[in-house]
């Protein structure tokens, strides 16, 4: 099948290259200087960056390609999908967040379960499980979307935590690995994260140190942004974590 791949990050390239097993892969990104010379696909895949202007450059974007499915696996907000199926009506949306660690997201994207809503058609099924161990579907889009949204800031609350625990050790003058790495390891927590692993990755060690990446403190962000949930939770992750940037910053 003829695809096509918007981004080449972290997350478009290694879904091209997944894709690239078993289909017609083109990708573009916007630091191109033209576009690709073929602009007609079965698929198009979306994985650029979330921002204000995300509908608008999607409806750019479609002026220059063509597809009758579009899968967006960018990390947006609630309402994004249907104003986008509202704006294109012609075309059938879904979105699939992508689940994976920076460092192996080629691998995780081959292992890991596929969300996607809404629910697919038989020759979208059909597709997807070329790439797919496992599909999981939904049938609203921004359940999909939330959940994305709680997973990842629930990994920046779990580390500010940590961050908060190694600034009151140092207050005391305890070692922080005596007092919360290694206590933590022989408590009741550790148990029953060996006993009940999450079932796509290994048991999460959350370290004090600065937070940089492209995830965790852009989705607390976004979360603090659009105002869901009380606004003091991201507000205290987003700044503990600004006092260990010195730490990133004489490394």
């Amino acid at each position: 099948m003829r695809v096509l791949v918007i981004g080449r990050g972290t997350v478009g390239s290694a879904l091209a290259k997944v894709l690239d097993l078993h289909h017609d892969v083109t990708t573009y990104d916007k630091k191109d200087v033209c576009f690709p010379a073929q602009r007609d696909f079965a698929v198009i895949h979306i994985t650029i960056p979330f921002s204000k202007e995300y509908v608008e450059q999607i409806a750019e974007l479609l002026k220059e390609f063509k597809a009758t499915v579009v899968i967006v696996h960018s990390t947006i907000v609630l309402g994004i999908m249907e104003r986008l199926k509202q704006n294109h009506p012609d075309i059938s949306w879904y979105f699939s967040p992508v689940r994976g660690r920076e460092a192996d997201m080629e691998k995780d994207l081959q292992k890991l379960p596929v969300l996607i809503a809404p629910r697919l058609s038989d020759p979208l099924r059909t597709y997807l499980k070329t790439i797919a161990r496992i599909l999981y579907e939904f049938d609203n889009p921004d359940d999909l979307v939330m959940g994305k949204l709680l997973e990842v800031t629930w990994f920046g609350m779990n580390i500010a935590f940590a961050q908060q625990a190694k600034l009151i050790c140092d207050s005391f003058g305890l070692d922080f690995k005596r007092a919360y790495t290694n206590y933590f390891h022989l408590s009741r927590v550790a148990r029953d994260y060996n006993e009940r692993p999450l079932n796509y990755m290994k048991r999460p060690i959350f370290v004090p140190g600065y937070v940089g990446g492209k995830c965790v403190i852009q989705d607390v962000q976004l979360m603090r942004d659009f105002l869901y949930g009380d606004p003091r939770l991201w507000n205290f992750i987003m700044d503990i974590n600004d006092k260990f940037r010195g730490e990133k910053d004489a490394n």
